[in-house]
């Protein structure tokens, strides 16, 4: 089986004589059509993988702030 070759957009655009895309997110979802010719997957699938990987940024965020070195507890500040 043959590996997909990944298509570089940039290129691609460049090839084409048009600007480059400025928001690739935005496009995708204004066109679903196209994400398999983009990315090499169906719609589907990259909206999971989004959702996956906003997932795995909360988690890291969160263990990151509950390894931080604070010097006032959180939320300690003024109350008016």
């Amino acid at each position: 089986m043959k590996a997909e070759k990944a298509v570089d957009i940039t290129l691609m655009y460049k090839f084409k004589g048009l600007p480059p895309m400025k928001n690739p997110l935005h496009y995708i979802q204004s066109n679903p059509n196209r994400c398999m010719a983009m990315l090499g997957l169906s719609y589907d699938d990259f909206e999971q993988l989004l959702e996956q990987t906003k997932v795995a940024h909360h988690q890291f965020q969160d263990e990151k702030e509950k390894q931080k070195i604070r010097v006032n507890a959180k939320g300690g500040g003024r109350h008016n």
